[in-house]
């Protein structure tokens, strides 16, 4: 998802593009999180962002 945004952009400006993906992404079935219940969410990259499922959305929760 990420790597198509690049090579999108680059291939606009005139470059040519090799792509070879090292890296698979899967989902993981897992229960939803409740937010309430953390005071903090701590994110190793966007993909864990992405698949975060929660019970409810919390506003105060910090994320990093």
């Amino acid at each position: 998802m990420d790597a198509e945004d690049l090579m999108e952009k680059l291939f606009a400006f005139g470059h040519k593009i090799i792509h070879l993906p090292t890296l698979k992404i899967s989902t993981v079935d897992i229960e939803s999180v409740n937010p309430d219940n953390f005071e903090a969410f701590v994110f190793t990259s966007a993909n864990a962002v992405r698949n975060l499922k929660l019970t409810s959305t919390k506003k105060s929760v910090h994320c990093f």
